[in-house]
């Protein structure tokens, strides 16, 4: 998939650049995969990239199916958030970029 390179390098920048935030971003997905597992939410397409319009992966099994998918994604990129917010980085790491890329 050629056109999705540009994401993946950027994403994959971040998280080799600064290794907390990959750590902060699984620990959503795990919540989020939980949370949807839990909820019985169905995948009725596969093999979708990602991206906001994978929602419509959802839809069909009804209303109750998206809605609960849309729960579980919330709560996986508010976890994600606020991992990030009190665990991301230190106030060196802002002030100075990341340890690894220093002289």
């Amino acid at each position: 998939m050629p056109w999705a390179n540009g994401a993946n390098r950027a994403a994959n920048g971040m998280d080799f650049r600064y290794p907390k935030l990959f750590v902060c971003s699984m620990v959503g997905s795990l919540v989020s995969g939980a949370l949807a597992l839990a909820l019985g939410v169905t995948a009725y397409v596969a093999g979708l990239p990602s991206s906001v319009l994978s929602i419509l992966t959802f839809v069909g099994g009804g209303t109750e199916n998206l809605i609960f998918a849309s729960i579980a994604a919330a709560a996986g990129f508010v976890v994600s958030f606020l991992a990030v917010w009190f665990f991301g980085f230190t106030k060196d790491e802002l002030e100075n970029g990341p340890v690894s890329e220093r002289a």
